[in-house]
Protein backbone atom coordinates (compact mmCIF):
# COMPACT_ATOMS: atom_id res chain seq x y z
CA UNK A 1 0.00 0.00 0.00
CA UNK A 2 1.65 3.35 -0.65
CA UNK A 3 2.14 6.17 1.74
CA UNK A 4 -1.13 8.97 0.68
CA UNK A 5 1.87 11.37 2.33
CA UNK A 6 4.38 10.71 -0.42
CA UNK A 7 1.81 12.46 -2.97
CA UNK A 8 1.32 15.39 -0.62
CA UNK A 9 4.60 17.38 -2.44
CA UNK A 10 1.83 16.76 -5.84
CA UNK A 11 -0.78 19.36 -4.55
CA UNK A 12 1.92 22.10 -3.65
CA UNK A 13 1.54 25.07 -6.18
CA UNK A 14 4.53 26.40 -5.25
CA UNK A 15 6.66 23.83 -6.51
CA UNK A 16 5.20 24.19 -9.94
CA UNK A 17 7.98 25.97 -12.01
CA UNK A 18 5.67 29.08 -14.13
CA UNK A 19 8.72 31.10 -15.11
CA UNK A 20 9.53 28.11 -17.78
CA UNK A 21 9.50 29.96 -21.40
CA UNK A 22 8.38 27.75 -24.60
CA UNK A 23 10.68 27.59 -27.15
CA UNK A 24 11.29 29.92 -29.65
CA UNK A 25 9.73 30.04 -32.90
CA UNK A 26 11.45 30.08 -36.48
CA UNK A 27 8.06 31.88 -38.03
CA UNK A 28 6.35 34.62 -35.89
CA UNK A 29 3.56 33.83 -36.80
CA UNK A 30 0.61 31.78 -39.59
CA UNK A 31 1.37 34.46 -42.19
CA UNK A 32 4.76 34.11 -41.91
CA UNK A 33 4.95 30.77 -42.19
CA UNK A 34 2.37 30.58 -45.34
CA UNK A 35 4.22 33.64 -46.95
CA UNK A 36 7.95 32.30 -46.40
CA UNK A 37 7.33 28.27 -46.51
CA UNK A 38 4.20 27.02 -47.56
CA UNK A 39 3.74 29.22 -50.28
CA UNK A 40 7.55 28.52 -52.00
CA UNK A 41 7.64 24.94 -51.49
CA UNK A 42 4.31 23.71 -52.05
CA UNK A 43 4.01 24.09 -55.62
CA UNK A 44 1.05 22.45 -57.00
CA UNK A 45 -1.43 23.46 -60.21
CA UNK A 46 -4.62 25.26 -58.63
CA UNK A 47 -7.45 25.08 -60.97
CA UNK A 48 -10.60 26.38 -59.38
CA UNK A 49 -12.07 23.10 -60.75
CA UNK A 50 -10.83 20.06 -58.93
CA UNK A 51 -8.13 22.29 -56.88
CA UNK A 52 -8.33 24.86 -54.99
CA UNK A 53 -6.69 27.96 -53.07
CA UNK A 54 -7.74 31.21 -51.71
CA UNK A 55 -5.09 33.82 -51.71
CA UNK A 56 -7.21 35.57 -48.96
CA UNK A 57 -6.53 32.22 -46.85
CA UNK A 58 -6.89 34.84 -43.70
CA UNK A 59 -10.65 35.79 -44.93
CA UNK A 60 -11.62 31.74 -44.26
CA UNK A 61 -11.34 31.10 -40.53
CA UNK A 62 -11.02 27.21 -40.63
CA UNK A 63 -8.13 27.69 -42.93
CA UNK A 64 -6.38 30.22 -40.25
CA UNK A 65 -7.40 27.41 -37.64
CA UNK A 66 -5.58 24.75 -39.95
CA UNK A 67 -2.75 26.75 -41.08
CA UNK A 68 -2.04 27.48 -37.67
CA UNK A 69 -1.85 24.19 -36.22
CA UNK A 70 0.17 22.66 -39.61
CA UNK A 71 2.78 25.85 -38.72
CA UNK A 72 2.95 24.61 -34.87
CA UNK A 73 3.32 21.33 -35.37
CA UNK A 74 6.17 22.25 -37.81
CA UNK A 75 7.60 24.40 -35.16
CA UNK A 76 7.62 20.85 -33.20
CA UNK A 77 8.78 18.68 -35.90
CA UNK A 78 11.81 20.89 -37.29
CA UNK A 79 13.50 19.97 -33.96
CA UNK A 80 13.63 16.15 -34.96
CA UNK A 81 16.24 15.30 -37.39
CA UNK A 82 15.40 11.53 -37.76
CA UNK A 83 11.86 11.70 -38.79
CA UNK A 84 10.41 15.04 -37.81
CA UNK A 85 9.67 16.66 -41.13
CA UNK A 86 8.80 13.16 -43.05
CA UNK A 87 6.52 12.57 -40.39
CA UNK A 88 5.07 15.88 -40.43
CA UNK A 89 4.88 16.34 -43.79
CA UNK A 90 2.58 12.18 -43.79
CA UNK A 91 0.48 12.97 -41.10
CA UNK A 92 0.32 16.89 -40.92
CA UNK A 93 0.47 18.82 -44.45
CA UNK A 94 -0.89 15.76 -46.68
CA UNK A 95 -3.97 15.41 -44.18
CA UNK A 96 -4.77 19.11 -43.68
CA UNK A 97 -3.27 20.15 -47.35
CA UNK A 98 -5.86 17.53 -48.97
CA UNK A 99 -8.93 18.78 -47.05
CA UNK A 100 -8.09 22.98 -47.52
CA UNK A 101 -7.96 22.47 -51.49
CA UNK A 102 -10.83 20.13 -51.85
CA UNK A 103 -13.81 21.39 -53.34
CA UNK A 104 -15.51 20.83 -50.00
CA UNK A 105 -13.17 22.81 -48.15
CA UNK A 106 -12.90 26.55 -47.28
CA UNK A 107 -11.98 27.23 -50.65
CA UNK A 108 -14.10 25.64 -52.31
CA UNK A 109 -15.74 28.48 -54.15
CA UNK A 110 -12.05 30.26 -54.90
CA UNK A 111 -11.32 31.41 -58.43
CA UNK A 112 -7.95 31.82 -57.84
CA UNK A 113 -4.99 30.32 -59.81
CA UNK A 114 -2.05 29.48 -60.50
CA UNK A 115 0.42 27.02 -63.22
CA UNK A 116 2.54 23.88 -61.92
CA UNK A 117 5.41 25.01 -60.63
CA UNK A 118 4.50 28.52 -59.62
CA UNK A 119 4.14 29.84 -55.49
CA UNK A 120 0.10 29.30 -53.83
CA UNK A 121 -1.69 32.34 -55.03
CA UNK A 122 -1.08 35.41 -51.93
CA UNK A 123 -2.73 38.41 -50.87
CA UNK A 124 -0.94 40.27 -47.99
CA UNK A 125 -3.20 40.34 -44.79
CA UNK A 126 -4.12 43.75 -43.18
CA UNK A 127 -1.42 44.18 -41.11
CA UNK A 128 -2.88 44.33 -37.59
CA UNK A 129 -4.71 40.89 -38.30
CA UNK A 130 -1.48 38.59 -37.33
CA UNK A 131 0.36 41.50 -35.35
CA UNK A 132 1.39 41.60 -31.50
CA UNK A 133 -1.79 44.12 -30.73
CA UNK A 134 -4.41 41.96 -32.65
CA UNK A 135 -5.87 40.47 -28.95
CA UNK A 136 -9.27 38.70 -31.25
CA UNK A 137 -6.86 36.03 -32.86
CA UNK A 138 -4.70 35.19 -29.92
CA UNK A 139 -5.84 31.72 -29.91
CA UNK A 140 -4.18 31.05 -32.75
CA UNK A 141 -1.38 33.80 -33.00
CA UNK A 142 1.64 33.47 -31.13
CA UNK A 143 3.82 36.40 -30.30
CA UNK A 144 6.95 37.21 -32.43
CA UNK A 145 9.74 35.02 -31.18
CA UNK A 146 11.72 37.79 -29.18
CA UNK A 147 8.49 38.00 -26.94
CA UNK A 148 7.45 34.76 -26.88
CA UNK A 149 7.14 34.68 -22.64
CA UNK A 150 4.18 36.79 -23.49
CA UNK A 151 2.48 34.31 -25.98
CA UNK A 152 -1.06 33.60 -25.29
CA UNK A 153 -2.01 30.07 -24.12
CA UNK A 154 -4.64 27.95 -26.80
CA UNK A 155 -8.20 28.73 -25.05
CA UNK A 156 -10.34 26.07 -26.78
CA UNK A 157 -13.48 28.05 -25.21
CA UNK A 158 -13.12 31.29 -26.92
CA UNK A 159 -16.03 32.52 -27.13
CA UNK A 160 -15.27 35.49 -30.06
CA UNK A 161 -17.04 34.66 -33.15
CA UNK A 162 -15.17 34.08 -36.71
CA UNK A 163 -15.85 37.73 -37.99
CA UNK A 164 -13.44 39.04 -35.55
CA UNK A 165 -10.97 37.17 -38.54
CA UNK A 166 -12.89 39.52 -41.55
CA UNK A 167 -10.78 42.76 -41.57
Amino acid sequence: MSDPGAWADLDDQDSVDTTAEEPKTYYTNVDDFVRNSLRPIYRRPINARTTFWAADWWRHPEAVLRLAAMWRSWEQARHDPATGMATWLRDTVDYHMNILMSAQGPFGTSQDTCDPGEPLPYTQPPSALFSLSSRTNSHVTPMPRDDVSKRPSYNPNHSETSDSLTP
